[in-house]
């Protein structure tokens, strides 16, 4: 696991925030891929070629921030396989963003383009649904348009409105005549924004409506979650507790009995984690093992809650559901009693969309506290299989060898149980590794409960830490 950078991460986030001030609503809604927009220098680099897409065509009001999703092909000179607009007033949105980042050293990792361009460049899907947004103000009434799952297209619309203000007229309101007139997309205090699956066109559309405020912390969180880092963090600048963020980000691995052909399809569309296919125990008296059906899958959830106070904030979710149906789909309501509820696909269903707004941090905690005990049952049960698979191979195989020893069938069972071995050996290595780093980001995460313990009590703060100490 990489190491988390605690001291370079505050001094970039540092660098890209403002001393402490009142709300400003216009910056806040600003993408900061709009300033970055005719600001590079053609002699910056010499060598890019791309100078002539950085600069406005002369159009007062360009769309840098829009996806153009036919025709869309590779570019040989970024290298970044389809991630180049078709339009001609377009922009390479994550080659431009990043490489500005990096040359105002706002950029928290060296390899980040690097990192991003291989995985938007491999993630090409255009079709289907990528994701949820969910804006709400301070008195529960929906500001956003939507809190299903969206299509390419709505998702990067939605994220094109403005959802932030520094006063919310009509949010007191509560006659739902009134509400669609007197409350619109400026109002929002909270906003849920789950991705799943996601590919390049969902990171291009979060980079280019990103705010200049949000651009690294988004940067940081999509990097943690492409490199299948496990952390666990939190920073905040001190005065007046202004500019915060903290982030989860937990791998696992799935255990599947089978994968069925759409789960194999969407595997082949996102490549970004592995599927190992868990090899059957070799049979005494036969020649060749059984073909398995079974898979561990790689799986990330990746969580990031931030804000400019404790009332206006955001959560960044990124999600691995490619093994199984959608968080989205899979929690859109609870029709159990009279009243349907919304429930929360960014928590896993475990809190109401409907529930009366938190603050951040205990928005925080809840929702991690909730994820590690589904993810502490998934990581139990892949290790109870790997454990069964070698405690069943051990009694029935070796006594085999043992009858034939010094034949050529003793030595085809030798030979069939060591590739077992070493196929299994290989797999237990990558959970092992996996533990191993996310036991040091839990330990990584003890030093920010003193911080967190300025701002939460002991007992919430207590019973979130006894939920990461068992897993």
């Amino acid at each position: 696991m990489a190491e988390t950078n605690i001291g370079s991460f505050q001094t970039q986030w540092d660098s890209l925030s403002a001393a402490p001030r009142k709300f400003d609503s216009e910056t806040e809604n600003r993408p900061f891929l709009v300033d970055l927009v005719g600001t590079t220098d053609s002699d910056d680099d010499g060598d890019d070629g791309h100078d002539e897409s950085f600069h406005s065509s002369g159009d007062p009001n360009p769309k840098w921030n829009r996806l153009d999703h036919e025709g869309v092909e590779g570019d040989g000179q970024t290298d970044l396989g389809g991630i180049r607009s078709s339009n001609t007033d377009g922009v390479d949105v994550i080659h431009h963003f990043l490489h500005k980042l990096r040359a105002d050293n706002h950029l928290p990792y060296c390899d980040a383009e690097k990192v991003f361009s291989s995985f938007c460049s491999k993630a090409v899907r255009k079709d289907g649904c990528v994701g949820f947004i969910d804006d709400r103000n301070i008195d529960r009434l929906q500001c956003g348009k939507f809190d299903r799952q969206l299509a390419v297209d709505e998702f990067c619309e939605a994220l094109q409105e403005n959802r932030w203000s520094g006063e919310c007229e009509g949010t007191k309101t509560t006659s739902p005549a009134m509400k669609d007139e007197k409350i619109g997309s400026l109002c929002a205090h909270r906003r849920l924004i789950l991705v799943e699956n996601p590919n390049g066109q969902a990171v291009k559309a979060l980079l280019s409506t990103a705010s200049k405020r949000e651009s690294a912390i988004i940067t940081d969180w999509m990097y943690k979650y492409v490199n299948f880092e496990p952390s666990i963090g939190f920073q905040q600048r001190v005065e007046f507790w202004k500019d915060f963020v903290l982030n989860f980000h937990m791998p696992c691995f799935v255990y599947r009995s089978e994968l069925s052909e759409q789960q194999e399809k969407e595997l082949l569309a996102h490549p970004l984690r592995q599927c190992f296919r868990l090899p059957c125990p070799p049979v005494s008296g036969q020649a060749h093992a059984p073909s398995s059906k079974e898979y561990l899958c790689e799986v990330q959830i990746s969580i990031s809650v931030f804000g400019v106070d404790t009332e206006k904030w955001a959560a960044y979710a990124f999600e691995d559901t490619y093994h199984r149906e959608s968080s989205i789909e899979g929690y859109p309501d609870d029709d159990s009693g009279v009243l349907r509820v919304r429930l929360d696909p960014v928590a896993g269903g475990s809190l109401s969309l409907e529930d009366p707004i938190p603050g951040p941090i205990d928005y925080f905690l809840q929702v991690v506290q909730d994820r590690l005990k589904s993810l502490a049952a998934k990581w139990d049960y892949a290790v109870r299989v790997i454990t069964a698979l070698f405690k069943k191979t051990k009694p029935q195989y070796l006594p085999a060898i043992c009858a034939d020893n010094g034949s050529h069938r003793g030595k085809r069972h030798v030979k069939s149980l060591d590739q077992w071995i070493t196929h299994m050996g290989a797999i237990t290595t990558e959970l092992l590794a996996k533990v191993e780093d996310i036991a040091a980001a839990g330990e990584t995460f003890r030093d920010f409960r003193l911080a967190l313990g300025a701002f939460v009590s002991a007992a919430a703060l207590k019973k979130f830490s006894l939920s990461l100490n068992s897993t």
